[in-house]
């Protein structure tokens, strides 16, 4: 395949095909960062890096949801990215060294 052709494959993907199934992006970023940011403001913990850059992508495809057309993928993706977000927090080799965690209890 051509580089003109692989090009044309990407713009009509970015500016038709996603934009249906997806909404327009900058709606979706900013609504995605928009939740990043409210949460990043009232969390009361910090809990590992990937623990934090999932909740993001959980942001990331609520946004999806609001701003774009339904597909069940979102809901699937963001339980996915929860579940990665809960392993985080519960992982037997990081409970056994809890420093890497501030305000998380075993309650919630």
């Amino acid at each position: 395949m051509q580089r003109s052709e692989i090009l044309d494959n990407v713009r009509d993907c970015i500016c038709t095909t996603r934009p249906q199934i997806h909404g327009q992006a900058s709606e979706a970023f900013d609504l995605a960062n928009d939740l990043k940011l409210s949460y990043e403001a009232r969390s009361k913990h910090r809990v590992c890096g990937a623990h934090e850059e999932a909740m993001r992508m959980v942001f990331h495809k609520i946004a999806r949801i609001a701003c774009g057309g339904i597909s069940t993928d979102h809901y699937i993706d963001a339980m996915g990215y929860l579940a990665i977000a809960c392993e985080c927090i519960t992982s037997d080799e990081e409970k056994k060294d809890d420093s890497w965690v501030e305000g998380v209890t075993e309650d919630g």
